[in-house]
């Protein structure tokens, strides 16, 4: 394995030139190969106040142990406010893309993966990437594929508030932050998992993405757990704190159920 880490906003003027933007990459150790690779782009979560310590390195390397590149993105954060934080993963497709050759990546097989708020931007990204205000600076990239685990897709929830800047939001302020309301059939094949004992973000938010992804007929699989608080990460014993062990190892499951359904949407 080798690590790299990338300034994005160095690269990219357009994007918060005082946010702290970084992109780290984790790359097998010979990425010049025949034979492309998957890559995964992993949005922590945190609320957009913070990145959530076990929705980044954690994930990143349980997919490259299984083949894939993987990159962590520590996105913008409050005060910074919308639509940076969109052009961050904006960005950061368009880094990834550009430099699939020299990182051995199959540029047709980039997966995003976002957690809480993090997968919050992650099916903002898929549904709001084409509005003015991203395209003016950037013609983003479209990911192939999203995984979203106890994503907030729909308001009104604090952090679309301060993803918003605000303290408040109009009802049309909330609708046009929340994904749910903008899913069209050109939403990239979609993964969804949560638990049922959710209590930051209700088990009805990806149900009902789920629902109006499948209306439109993209290729959607959600998984239910039903034990297990928000913030699971990874479900495995390194991700979970010692009270929530029990119940976090149903939910772990949600890492080979990804990989399966990459794996027969790739045809890997």
């Amino acid at each position: 394995m080798k690590c790299v880490e990338i300034a994005l906003a160095e690269q990219y003027p357009f994007l918060n030139q005082t946010a702290g933007i970084r992109l780290v990459g984790y790359l097998q150790a010979e990425t010049r190969s025949k034979c492309l690779r998957p890559a995964v782009l992993v949005l922590p979560g945190g609320g957009y106040t913070h990145h959530g310590t076990m929705e980044g390195d954690a994930i990143a390397l349980q997919f490259l142990r299984e083949g894939y590149q993987a990159f962590v993105l520590y996105y913008s954060l409050h005060p910074a406010a919308y639509p940076s934080q969109i052009l961050d993963v904006a960005a950061a497709m368009e880094y990834i893309t550009a430099h699939a050759e020299e990182y051995g990546i199959d540029p047709e097989k980039i997966v995003q993966i976002g957690f809480s708020a993090g997968g919050h931007l992650a099916a903002s990204y898929a549904c709001f990437a084409n509005r003015p205000e991203v395209t003016a600076h950037v013609m983003a990239r479209p990911a192939a594929a999203v995984i979203l685990g106890y994503a907030l897709l729909t308001g009104p929830h604090g952090c679309l508030a301060r993803l918003a800047g605000k303290d408040a939001l109009s009802e049309e302020e909330w609708q046009y932050l929340s994904p749910l309301a903008y899913v069209t059939a050109h939403h990239p094949p979609t993964f969804l998992w949560h638990t049922a004992e959710d209590k930051s973000v209700p088990v009805s938010d990806p149900l009902r993405y789920a629902q109006a992804l499948c209306g439109v007929g993209v290729n959607t699989e959600i998984h239910v757990f039903p034990k297990g608080p928000h913030a699971l990460s990874t479900g495995g014993w390194a991700t979970v704190a010692n009270e929530n062990r029990e119940c976090a190892r149903s939910v772990s499951a949600w890492v080979p159920l990804a990989m399966r359904w990459l794996e027969s949407l790739f045809q890997l």
